[in-house]
C-alpha cells in the first residue's frame, strides 16, 4: 500500500459520520492559522492531527431562527448599527457608577488624543470621546472608551476607535489615562468588544483576565462545557461579562440581543493548560500510522489545541506522520573540477614557495 493510500485510509476512518460545525468565520481563520502552523514545522516531516468531539453551541428551545451574528463578517450597516448601539449605552461597571470619574478620565482621555499621546490616533480629528465600561478585575483597573472621529475612517469607513486601558486596582483617573495604562487600540469599536489579560496568568499561559461588554440592550449567556442547550446561564452583570483566574473556565458565551442571539463563541483559552504530558501524547499517538515523530507531533498537538481552543471538547489526535523527502539531494554537492590547463595557483607550490613560480 502506498502512503498515499495509507493516509486517505487514515484520514476516511476518522471522519466517517462527522457532520460540519457551525461557525463558517471561525473555521476559515482556524484554517488560516493551522496553515501558518503546517509551514512553522518545516519540510523535512509531515504529521497530521485530527480533531475529535468538536463542539456544536445552539440556543435553547424556543429560541428563534437566527440571523448571521452582528460582528465583523456582518454586511457594513447592521454591523455599524449595533456599533453605535454600544457607544451610545451608559457606562458599565461598578467604577463607572462614579460619574465624577468617568468625567474626569474622560476629558483626560480628550487632552490626551488632542496632545497626541495615543499615537494610532495621533492627528486624527476626534469630536467626541465615550467612557463605556471601568471596573476593577482581577486586580486591575481596567476601562474601555471609544473615540469618535469627525468623519469615518477613510481606509474603514468605522466612525470610532476603541481604546483599551488597564492600571493597577484603585487608580485614580491621571493614572488611567496615562498612555503607559494603553493596552491596545483599535481602529474600529466592534458592536461586542472583549479584551484579554495575560500578564498576571500562570506560565501556561491561559488568559488571566477576561472583559467582554456589549450594547446595553444585550445579555450575556455562558454554558460550561460540554454546551447544552438547557445550561445557557444569564450573567449576572447582565450586558458585560468578567473573567479572574479564580472563575474562568472552559465555556462559551452567547449574546442575545431582545429576542435574537447575536453571538455565539468560545471563550478564550484552550483545554491545553501547559506543555503536552507524555500521557497525553501517547493517547493523541495511539492510532497514529505512519512514522510519527513524537516530539514534532508534541508541538503540532499543542498548536493545534491552542488554535481551536474550545471549539474542541478533546486534544487533538495524531492521524499520520512520515519522514518528508527533502527538495534538496542528501549527496554532498561535488566539487568543482580544477583547471584543465596549468596555472600558476594549481597545483599548489611546494612549500616555501609563492604562487607558480618554480
Amino acid at each position: 500500500m502506498t502512503v498515499d493510500e495509507e493516509l486517505s485510509r487514515a484520514l476516511d476512518d476518522l471522519t466517517r459520520g462527522l457532520t460540519p460545525q457551525p461557525d463558517p468565520y471561525g473555521r476559515v481563520v482556524a484554517r488560516h492559522r493551522r496553515a501558518r502552523q503546517r509551514r512553522a514545522v518545516g519540510l523535512t516531516t509531515a504529521v497530521v492531527v485530527s480533531l475529535t468531539g468538536a463542539v456544536v453551541a445552539v440556543g435553547g428551545p424556543g429560541t428563534p431562527a437566527q440571523p448571521p451574528p452582528a460582528d465583523s463578517t456582518d454586511p457594513v450597516p447592521p454591523v455599524l448599527a449595533w456599533s453605535e448601539k454600544l457607544l451610545q449605552s451608559p457606562p458599565r461597571g461598578a467604577v463607572a457608577r462614579d460619574a465624577a470619574y468617568v468625567r474626569g478620565l474622560t476629558d483626560l482621555l480628550s487632552a490626551a488624543q488632542r496632545s497626541g499621546d495615543i499615537a494610532r490616533l495621533r492627528g486624527v480629528p476626534v469630536r467626541e470621546v465615550r467612557v463605556l465600561f471601568v471596573d476593577d478585575v482581577g486586580g486591575r483597573r481596567i476601562a474601555l472608551a471609544a473615540f469618535v472621529r469627525e468623519e469615518p475612517d477613510p481606509n474603514t469607513g468605522w466612525p470610532s476607535a476603541a481604546v483599551w486601558l488597564v492600571a493597577p486596582e484603585g487608580a485614580d483617573a491621571e493614572e488611567l489615562a496615562d498612555s503607559n495604562a494603553i493596552r491596545s487600540v483599535s481602529d474600529a469599536l466592534e458592536p461586542v468588544e472583549s479584551m484579554v489579560l495575560e500578564d498576571t496568568a500562570p506560565r501556561s499561559g491561559e488568559p488571566a483576565v477576561q472583559v467582554a461588554i456589549a450594547p446595553a440592550e444585550c445579555v450575556f449567556l455562558s454554558s460550561p462545557m460540554p454546551v447544552d442547550p438547557a445550561r445557557w446561564t444569564p450573567e449576572p452583570t447582565s450586558s458585560y461579562l468578567v473573567r479572574t483566574p479564580q472563575t474562568r473556565r472552559p465555556e462559551w458565551w452567547r449574546v442575545d440581543c431582545g429576542p435574537v442571539t447575536r453571538r455565539v463563541v468560545p471563550a478564550p483559552g484552550s483545554l491545553v493548560t501547559g506543555p503536552i504530558t507524555d500521557a497525553q501524547l501517547a493517547t493523541a499517538m495511539s492510532r497514529s500510522r505512519g512514522t510519527a515523530d513524537a516530539e514534532r507531533s508534541r508541538a503540532l498537538v499543542q498548536q493545534t489545541a491552542q488554535t481551536q481552543g474550545y471549539r474542541a471538547s478533546a486534544l487533538p489526535t495524531v492521524v499520520w506522520g512520515a519522514a518528508w523527502p527533502s527538495f534538496r539531494s542528501a549527496t554532498p554537492r561535488r566539487s568543482r573540477r580544477p583547471p584543465t590547463r596549468r596555472s600558476p595557483y594549481w597545483p599548489p607550490p611546494p612549500s616555501g614557495e609563492v604562487g607558480g613560480a618554480r
